[in-house]
């Protein structure tokens, strides 16, 4: 009897044993990712840019591009921007202290972006934000690495097809301006602007806000919520960003044409419009 008492001792102590192990591992595969849900964009030609007959529309910025016609392979892109509980993974996952996942360009401002505070925004369903393009990037290879799946950031010729499709409409939705289609115009001119606070959302709204607004390929938020980076650069210094933000409050900065540019390490605060949203290859 006693001999079974200390078996079944030792038994329940190696089971604890076991359990912690399992609950305090620093594996890279103690910590899953949460997949994307990803629309396949299928290979052809489409209108990349601003189409030179728009009178509507001209060339309001010098980064705009003329149109051309464009053919891409197949490849895709998410749904849905990279959320703050996708993000939180990479973080959990020691992301930031390995500079595996990191360029070595990213990897000089790694230990900076480390400093942030990731918990500001709670709702794990808004888009993460304040991410520099090297952060876009390491999360992307740490993703790729775990999953085994070429996942990427989408080049901006990629993105401008999943946002316009191919008959060369100005938003994702359409040809016609519709305020109620998109998180814009928040917090900054709220109180100016006689249209307020209209969508609803005083900063970044949740995942899926916005059906009506969705893309050919039903991605949401191609126009307004968060700027994205695309791998692009705009002269020497800037990588391209796409899709405009929740601060702005014109509606010509929604087009599936326009691009502004950003130093790629400038993240934080002072870009806290700034998100991104994740492509693969084939």
């Amino acid at each position: 009897m006693r001999f079974q008492s200390i078996t079944r001792s030792c038994r329940i102590m190696l089971c604890c044993l076991f359990l912690f192990l399992v609950t305090n591992t620093d594996s890279i595969d103690a910590i899953e990712p949460i997949l994307p849900e990803m629309a396949t964009i299928p290979a052809g030609p489409f209108i990349f840019g601003v189409l030179p007959n728009d009178a509507s529309e001209p060339i309001i910025h010098r980064w705009d591009i003329p149109a051309r016609i464009v053919d891409l392979p197949t490849f895709s892109i998410a749904i849905y921007e990279t959320s703050t509980a996708e993000h939180r993974r990479f973080i959990l996952d020691k992301g930031y202290a390995d500079a595996t996942f990191w360029s070595p360009e990213g990897n000089r401002f790694r230990a900076y972006y480390a400093e942030k505070i990731y918990d500001r925004y709670p709702d794990d369903d808004v888009p993460c934000t304040g991410i520099s393009y090297y952060e876009a990037e390491a999360y992307c290879n740490w993703l790729a690495m775990k999953t085994g799946q070429p996942y990427r950031l989408p080049t901006e010729m990629e993105w401008e097809k999943a946002a316009r499709g191919t008959d060369g409409r100005l938003f994702p939705w359409g040809n016609e301006w519709n305020p109620k289609y998109c998180n814009w115009n928040d917090d900054t001119d709220a109180d100016l602007e006689p249209n307020g606070h209209i969508d609803g959302f005083r900063f970044t709204a949740n995942k899926g806000s916005y059906p009506a607004g969705v893309s050919p390929y039903g991605c949401y938020d191609m126009a307004g919520n968060v700027s994205e980076w695309c791998t692009d650069w705009i002269g020497k210094r800037a990588k391209v960003q796409r899709g405009g933000h929740y601060w702005i409050s014109s509606p010509r900065f929604f087009r599936t044409t326009f691009r502004s540019g950003v130093p790629p390490e400038v993240g934080m605060v002072f870009h806290a419009v700034t998100g991104f949203r994740i492509a693969k290859s084939p």
